[in-house]
């Protein structure tokens, strides 16, 4: 109801507008727009386009303040929505007659879509504290920490927001640092609607299909959608977000370390970073969260101060369930699977990819049918899209291993590792399995490259460096945190909390893309977590305690489920697939957690789990 009542407010405010043009005499067709109304043109397209925001640009911070005024509107009740009047009363008449009314419709739209999904829910678990209201005694709370701002670290923002009751005016304690310049992951998967996940749901609720320029592909199943696009929209989108929310990220800062400080009140820790210039920073957290991936530094940091230091704190699995199996752990030492990532490089004209091979029915290549052709090989998964050609090749076990020794082993020894290098890398010519590739592509691809050489300037980094070549070779290993929750021994009425988020609690295996759809399902936990956390701090009373240690209880039981059921559904997908030879794809009318992994013989013909192990 509220949402058709914002819509409704945008769309009787277009119709005031147009009405004022008409009769008032406003322009409807303007032939010249003046230069003072150049800002309110950018900042629409700066609202409704994902990659318009940058850092370092004066006009974005400009749009960005705008964009946060008209979000916190302070007349508002954050469980109302804005109406017309609140996004025009910034702009003169004479501006808003040389702007695309639609777009300014939706403009209203997608803020108020920001405010159902980020103020509401905080106004109902959390209320915001009056402006007359003071402050409570207790001042122990510092800030929320996230290291990493890929969709994981985003995410766990915009969850720590919703969770934090606060005051007009009062400064939202939630920071957020990544070591990387803005945007630069290029990785893509698939997020996938319920029950499998709740990404699509949050993703649509937050903007999603109102925002343009997204280099995305929309797929309809029955009662299933699925938005295949990139790590880097995903953090485009969601750091918008964040921003109009009120929370930077710090980029191109690299964590350090975490070390105790002393304090008068509880557990107190600093967040060590250094940022690009080498200069070190101390960040007072009474949280942080680890959203910094496979090789995460908070992990360790956490692990070495609160865990157990006599054993990792990131451990390859190994031991498994098969899906939908009753015979118990499954022991496979060593288990991984062998991967070739293959960019290709688009048209220059158009930045399209190479043509896909289709059958007689015009149907493009089955995964699997480069298995039945090409030895070694177990399917073959393509991400192509406009400017972006990634092509995923995996490998049975006993031939992925030893193009990974091989690969390694040259790779390790290669002058060009140790020194600047001034020739072509041949170790790389010689470790990658050029023959094996090109019979790949006279499966995959129509027309085929006619020879290795004509392959690799297909691959090449640069023209006229055919060695220098956009692809790699390396193995799989599901690896998970020994504890993704760290909290200290010592008693305490307001703790300090780290936790994990993403790759850095669980590796996911990114052709079965469940590690980003997981992320999404884990936020309501996460959530929980948080407000009980906030409560402690605010409140230093026996019930909050109870409730924290509640949280905290169920927080580490719901993350061990989840985790294990992943193990259990990659190294299950991992074994059939590259140690039996078996095709696997999974029923994403399931849950995640539910491990719904379909397997399939050579001949394509169903095998029933219970028949397998």
């Amino acid at each position: 109801m509220g949402r058709l009542r914002g819509a409704l407010a945008c769309i009787l405010g277009l119709i005031a507008l147009i009405w004022c043009r008409v009769f008032i005499g406003l322009p409807v067709e303007p032939s010249v727009v003046p230069a003072a109304c150049d800002y309110l043109i950018g900042f629409v397209d700066y609202v409704l386009t994902v990659d318009t925001y940058h850092p370092t640009s004066e006009a974005s911070h400009l749009y960005l303040e705008l964009a946060r005024t008209i979000y916190r509107s302070n007349h508002v009740d954050p469980r109302d929505s804005l109406a017309w009047k609140d996004i025009t009363k910034h702009f003169s008449n004479e501006c808003l007659g040389h702007v695309n009314m639609t777009k300014l419709a939706s403009v209203c739209e997608y803020l108020n879509m920001l405010r159902r999904s980020f103020l509401c829910p905080r106004a109902d678990v959390a209320p915001p504290l009056s402006p007359h209201t003071p402050r409570p005694l207790n001042t122990t709370m510092k800030d929320i920490v996230i290291v990493g701002a890929g969709p994981s670290g985003l995410l766990s923002a915009l969850v720590s927001y919703s969770s934090i009751p606060l005051r007009e005016g009062d400064t939202i304690p939630v920071r957020i640092y990544e070591k990387r310049s803005p945007f630069t992951r290029d990785i893509w998967f698939d997020l996938v609607s319920e029950p499998w996940s709740s990404s699509v749901y949050n993703l649509t609720a937050w903007g999603w299909m109102i925002q343009q320029g997204l280099n995305h592909k929309v797929i309809q199943h029955t009662n299933t959608t699925i938005i295949s696009t990139s790590s880097q929209m995903v953090e485009r989108f969601l750091t918008k977000i964040v921003n109009i929310l009120g929370m930077d990220v710090h980029y191109n800062t690299s964590f350090i370390s975490l070390t105790p400080s002393s304090g008068d009140h509880g557990n107190q820790y600093v967040a060590n970073f250094m940022d690009s210039v080498g200069q070190l920073h101390g960040v007072p957290c009474s949280m942080l969260v680890g959203a910094d991936g496979a090789r995460s530094r908070v992990r360790d940091s956490l692990h070495s101060l609160f865990g157990d230091t006599s054993s990792s704190a990131f451990v390859v699995q190994d031991r498994f369930t098969l899906a939908s199996s009753s015979a118990g752990k499954k022991h496979v030492p060593g288990i991984h699977q062998a991967a070739l990532l293959i960019n290709f490089r688009p048209d220059a004209t158009d930045g399209s990819c190479p043509k896909i091979a289709t059958d007689k029915k015009g149907q493009p290549y089955g995964a699997w049918q480069p298995s039945f052709f090409v030895k070694g090989v177990s399917s073959v998964w393509k991400r192509f899209y406009p400017g972006h050609c990634q092509m995923q090749v995996l490998f049975t076990h006993e031939y992925g291993k030893q193009l990974v020794l091989k690969y390694d082993t040259m790779k390790q020894h290669s002058p060009s590792q140790h020194t600047v290098a001034t020739h072509h890398d041949e170790w790389q010519d010689a470790a990658i399995p050029w023959t094996t590739i090109l019979d790949v592509m006279r499966v995959v691809l129509n027309p085929p490259p006619p020879s290795v050489s004509k392959l690799q300037l297909m691959v090449a980094r640069r023209p006229y460096t055919p060695s220098q070549f956009d692809l790699s070779i390396f193995k799989i290993e599901i690896a998970k945190a020994a504890h993704v929750l760290s909290v200290p021994s010592s008693e305490s009425h307001t703790p300090f909390i780290g936790w994990l988020a993403g790759d850095a609690a669980l590796t996911a295996h990114f052709r079965l893309g469940i590690g980003i759809n997981n992320v999404f399902n884990s936020m309501n936990d996460a959530g929980q977590l948080i407000s009980a956390w906030v409560g402690v701090h605010l409140h230093m009373d026996s019930t909050a305690s109870e409730d924290l240690h509640a949280a905290l209880a169920w927080f580490r039981t719901r993350s061990e489920v989840r985790a294990n059921a992943m193990v259990d559904f990659q190294l299950s997908a991992m074994y059939y697939e590259a140690y039996c030879g078996l095709a696997i794809s999974f029923n994403v009318s399931r849950p995640i957690v539910s491990v719904p992994l379909e397997v399939h013989a050579p001949n394509k013909d169903y095998f029933d789990f219970t028949n397998l192990g």
